[in-house]
């Protein structure tokens, strides 16, 4: 007669080969291609290391999240643009969260704001004009200085 364990673990090896087999052999077509997993762990060994904290208490969220942002949150940082695309301008989109930063969000803020209401096509006019008159002058030797403006 036969063992009772060997049923049992030819069943456990025979799932476990339709698992791996399903595993490797599944087109997904929900989901775009990506890097693929490892049974059972997934992709979790390619996810980069970052500190994570949960907070349970809804108080203590509020007052790390509305309160203290300034301390608990920043902007990420962009080596590549500062150090190898144009590292003389200092543009404040990509600057660390401070007062140049804010500065910037104010200014582009109410510049928005006047082209959602339309004011702008006088002053849009007007820098046409005057990039145009310069390029006149000097007979376009100095073009992208213009178009820099």
């Amino acid at each position: 007669m036969l063992n009772s364990g060997v049923p049992a673990s030819v069943f456990l090896v025979a799932l476990g080969i339709v698992y791996l087999w399903r595993f490797y052999s599944r087109a997904d077509s929900r989901f775009p291609p990506g890097p693929r997993g490892l049974p059972l762990l997934g992709n979790i060994l390619q996810v980069p290391g970052k500190t994570v904290i949960l907070l349970g208490d809804m108080k203590i969220a509020k007052e790390l999240l509305e309160k203290r942002s300034a301390k608990y949150s920043s902007r990420p940082v962009i080596p590549y643009f500062r150090k190898h695309v144009d590292p003389e301008t200092d543009i404040w989109i990509f600057a660390d969260e401070g007062e140049h930063h804010s500065r910037g969000r104010k200014l582009t803020t109410a510049i928005m704001s006047l082209v959602r209401a339309g004011k702008t096509e006088p002053l849009q006019e007007y820098e046409a004009t005057l990039n145009i008159q310069h390029l006149l002058d000097d007979r376009g030797k100095d073009w992208f200085h213009h178009m820099k403006r």
